[in-house]
């Protein structure tokens, strides 16, 4: 069901959110880890759902929407299945590309949200002049009025997304930009879209120098919220500090 934005902003349910990335890291987190992050509101995107950790927030934008985003194992189909299982309580946020990506599938169009079976908003992917991450601008807008800005990666929606909402603490779990491998493949796998890229497992993230950078924006732009990386490990624990310590 389509939410409106009265409805929207009442999801949130608490000042501190985990942003979940999809990094190796996330096999580590134990039970009572898990239990301990569940107490904040949390957003999720990418294959995060094959994790399985709830979310209360999950971003459909980028999930195998091009022929080279698709395997046996990660597919439209997987995806359907996966967030429809075991997501049905977490809202969608899905981005309508429509306006730069024809070829891509949009999960916006009214064929692809018959699908799911979870409450969504739909929000405009914006796309600035050289994937510009815009995080000066992420206050000052209404995610589901003006959009959601894409920057270099999905990592920049996420975190539009939380800052716009007002979140006043930031915790990222599962960013860990030293390495490529992601949480659901063996330890020495590479994932196929690393391959085409002539990258592997070992190699440093290819978006560790835009996060990194965007990250570091944020702080800069928006002084008042406090973030902090779970993982000691993440090359995140350059710029900001680590949770609890």
């Amino acid at each position: 069901m389509q939410l409106e934005k009265s409805e929207f902003v009442k999801i949130k349910n608490s000042d501190t959110i985990v942003i979940y990335g999809c990094g190796y890291s996330i096999n580590d987190l134990t039970k009572e880890e898990k239990i301990k992050l569940s107490k904040f509101d949390s957003i999720g995107f990418n294959f995060f759902c094959f994790s399985l950790i709830p979310t209360t927030y999950y971003v459909v934008r980028e999930q195998s929407n091009t022929p080279k985003r698709q395997s046996k194992e990660e597919n439209e189909s997987v995806f359907y299945d996966y967030i429809n299982k075991h997501y049905k309580k977490s809202c969608l946020i899905i981005h309508d590309i429509s306006s730069h990506s024809l070829s891509a599938i949009n999960y916006s169009a009214p064929d692809k949200l018959n699908k799911f079976r979870c409450n969504y908003i739909i929000v405009n992917d914006i796309k600035l002049n050289g994937n510009y991450s815009g995080v000066d601008r992420w206050k000052n807008t209404c995610i589901m009025t003006d959009g959601v800005i894409h920057g270099k990666c999905t990592l920049n929606n996420a975190c539009h997304i939380v800052v716009n909402l007002g979140y006043k603490n930031i915790i990222f779990v599962g960013v860990d930009l030293y390495d490529s491998r992601y949480f659901w493949l063996n330890s020495d796998e590479t994932r196929f879209t690393l391959r085409d890229k002539k990258l592997t497992y070992q190699s440093e993230h290819p978006t560790s120098k835009n996060v990194l950078s965007m990250v570091s924006e944020i702080i800069r732009n928006y002084p008042e919220i406090k973030i902090s990386v779970y993982d000691k490990k993440s090359l995140l624990s350059s710029v900001v500090p680590i949770w609890g310590k």
